[in-house]
C-alpha cells in the first residue's frame, strides 16, 4: 500500500506544481495489501488489489515494467511525470510499469513500479540500475524526438 500512496502523492505534486497547462492530470487507483497469516515468513502470501470503479475502459500499458515506452500510445504528460519523479528523487527513483486509461482529461493509472538507482529503499522499489538507466535514456530521447523537451508554461 505504501507504493500506491507514494505514487498518489507524486501525482498530486505533479498536478498541483509541475503539470504544464496543456497536459492531462494524473491519478492512481487506491490499492490494498492483503497478507495471509502463516507460521513462517517464507510461506506468507501477499496479495495486492486495486479497485477500479466507474469505467469500462480498456487498460493500456504505456510503459513496461522494464521502462520501455509504447510509442503507439506515447503521451507527453506521462513522460513529463516520469521525469519529474526522477528529478524530485534526486535521481534515485524512476517510475515504470505505467498502466491504465485516459478518461475525462485524466490518466487513471494502476500502481507503478519504482526503480531505484541506489537500492537503499528495497521496501518500495526494485533495484535495477540497468533498467533505470535505459528508461531514463529512452524517456529523454523520446522527449527530444517529439519536441517535448522544451520548458512549457506551468499551471498554478
Amino acid at each position: 500500500a505504501f507504493v500506491s500512496e507514494a505514487a498518489r502523492f507524486l501525482a498530486k505534486t505533479y498536478n498541483e506544481k509541475h503539470k504544464p497547462d496543456h497536459c492531462a492530470k494524473i491519478s492512481f487507483f487506491k490499492g490494498s495489501v492483503l497478507i495471509e497469516n502463516s507460521a513462517s515468513f517464507e510461506n506468507q502470501r501477499v496479495l495486492y488489489a486495486e479497485l477500479h470503479v466507474g469505467s469500462d475502459q480498456k487498460f493500456i500499458e504505456y510503459c513496461t515494467s522494464f521502462g520501455k515506452w509504447n510509442e503507439a500510445t506515447l503521451n507527453e504528460t506521462l513522460l513529463r511525470f516520469v521525469q519529474m519523479c526522477f528529478k524530485l528523487s534526486g535521481g534515485d527513483f524512476m517510475l515504470v510499469g505505467l498502466k491504465g486509461f485516459y478518461l475525462d482529461g485524466e490518466f487513471k493509472l494502476m500502481t507503478p513500479i519504482f526503480l531505484s538507482a541506489s537500492c537503499k529503499s528495497q521496501s518500495i522499489s526494485q533495484c535495477n540500475k540497468e533498467y533505470m538507466k535505459e528508461c531514463r535514456k529512452n524517456t529523454k530521447e523520446l522527449m527530444e524526438k517529439r519536441g517535448w523537451n522544451k520548458k512549457p508554461n506551468k499551471n498554478g
